[in-house]
């Protein structure tokens, strides 16, 4: 993370020594190191800025709030400060010979710019590469699950004696879960993706276990994958961890029915330890988290995480 944030400021310092290369030699050797001073400060005051700003947008699309993933996103907003100076360059008549105060800050915002723009999409991409791949692996054989189900949504959405469509509901297709050694189907309900109204909550699951026909589970889910703002779960999430790695969530089961959403997460955004990796549970009806590394996680949840290679 040090070696990042330094790389970051290195070129910086490179880009600025470059872009005001000519200033600089025509100045005498106090004015050197007075406008060395300024646009190292310059420098270090915009990079902060970009930082806070990013960290900002962060927080608002619940994403990982860690320097490393804050510096690695920085290209949005340095690109943008890119395109603002490249259109300053081409609509101000600047003579580079009378070296104004304007001259310079134009020419050093746009290459201190482009190359921290370079440097944090080259981290971006390198990231992509050897962040280590992290899985949800079942805690029991899946070729022993013996379930006959398979049901139309239409006798899914009899059984629940509501209109779906009038509440913007789908149902997902459903998937095994093991309750109390029993291999049973799962039928997600969830907000439709395309409706952009107000969703107070989920009005429960269908669950069906093997030879029986499918039954509707009455637990209301007040937090959701689907659902918006103070109610989705990654947000609640972020909230009580905000600097842990988010990865795929899936549904569960506990053995009293109860509806909950696991998440794959790990403490590094580059590398893993034992014990730095796992999953969170949020409970759907009133909200609790828990964060669990792979040796503590519950009987009844039934996924653990690979270990991130």
């Amino acid at each position: 993370m040090l070696n990042i944030v330094l790389l970051s400021l290195l070129g910086a310092f490179i880009c600025f020594i470059v872009s005001n290369s000519y200033v600089l030699l025509r100045a005498s050797k106090g004015e050197r190191k007075e406008k060395l001073k300024e646009n190292l400060l310059y420098t270090t005051i915009i990079f902060f800025v970009d930082i806070v700003l990013i960290a900002v947008l962060f927080y608002v699309c619940s994403f990982t709030q860690t320097i490393v993933s804050l510096i690695i996103n920085m290209w949005s907003i340095l690109l943008f400060n890119v395109l603002i100076n490249f259109f300053r360059r081409v609509f101000t008549d600047i003579d580079i010979d009378i070296g104004t105060d304007m001259d310079i800050n134009i020419n050093y915002n746009f290459h201190t710019n482009c190359i921290l723009c370079v440097i944090s999409l080259i981290l971006l991409l390198s990231g992509k590469i050897i962040t280590p791949a992290q899985n949800f692996i079942y805690t029991y054989n899946e070729d022993d699950i013996e379930v006959a189900y398979i049901v139309s949504s239409g006798e899914l959405m009899a059984k629940t004696s509501l209109n779906l469509e009038r509440y913007s509901l789908v149902i997902l297709k459903p998937e095994i879960r093991k309750v109390k050694e029993e291999f049973v189907a799962i039928y997600k309900i969830e907000r439709r993706e395309s409706f952009r109204g107000k969703v107070e909550y989920i009005p429960g699951y269908g669950i069906q276990y093997s030879g029986e026909s499918i039954q509707f589970v009455t637990k209301r889910s007040y937090f959701d994958t689907s659902l918006y703002n103070s109610r989705d779960t990654k947000r609640m999430i972020r909230r009580n961890y905000p600097t842990v790695i988010l990865l795929d969530s899936k549904f569960d089961i506990d053995d009293e029915l109860n509806p909950f959403q696991i998440y794959l997460y790990r403490e590094n955004l580059y590398y893993a330890k034992e014990g730095s990796y796992g999953v969170i549970t949020i409970d759907l009806q009133n909200g609790s988290i828990q964060k669990y590394s792979n040796d503590e996680i519950p009987i009844w949840v039934d996924f653990i995480s690979s270990i991130p290679k």
